[in-house]
């Protein structure tokens, strides 16, 4: 499993304690399986930290804030018009 974003992004991004960086990487692989599912079938990218389109990165950000918080729907409307153009027209 590739993770789309670095624990430093998220860190900086949710303004969380360094200390629960254990939590974190639990959250950032979760938001990153959720946005690859999303899109398409998960063999099909093979994006890194490094690698990822940035509207890719911006949705998992979304997604990782949304699992944080506790949301009960983390792939919002945001996240979907972000990816919507990405997604492959087999899973529509």
């Amino acid at each position: 499993m590739n993770y789309l974003v670095t624990l430093e992004e998220a860190v900086a991004h949710l303004r969380a304690n360094i200390e629960d960086n254990v939590e974190i990487y639990s959250k950032i692989a979760q938001a990153s399986d959720i946005v690859i599912d999303y899109v398409t079938d998960p063999e099909r990218y093979s994006w890194t930290d490094e690698t990822v389109p940035p509207r890719v990165k911006s949705a998992t950000l979304l997604v990782l804030t949304a699992l944080w918080d506790g949301e009960e729907e983390p792939l919002n409307h945001a996240v979907r018009a972000l990816l919507r153009r990405l997604r492959d027209p087999s899973l529509a």
